[in-house]
């Protein structure tokens, strides 16, 4: 667990997290926010990394108490 795992967050906090993203993946999102009529970029890009997450859990491979 890192130092920063272990502050204290109020519920809805957020935190600033910086990327790099080449033109390609860029136009991407835009038209992914566009088609999907997302208002900002930053919304977009929360609403895939979500969509990756809840589908990456959903086909998660059951855990060694599950098998037994």
């Amino acid at each position: 667990m890192s130092e920063h795992d272990k502050t204290p967050k109020a519920d809805n906090s957020r935190r600033k997290v910086q990327l790099m993203m080449d033109d390609a993946e860029i136009e991407a999102i835009d038209a992914w926010q566009f088609a999907h009529r997302v208002p900002t970029r930053a919304k977009a890009i929360r609403a895939l990394i979500r969509r990756a997450l809840d589908a990456d859990t959903a086909h998660a491979a059951p855990s060694r108490d599950e098998q037994a």
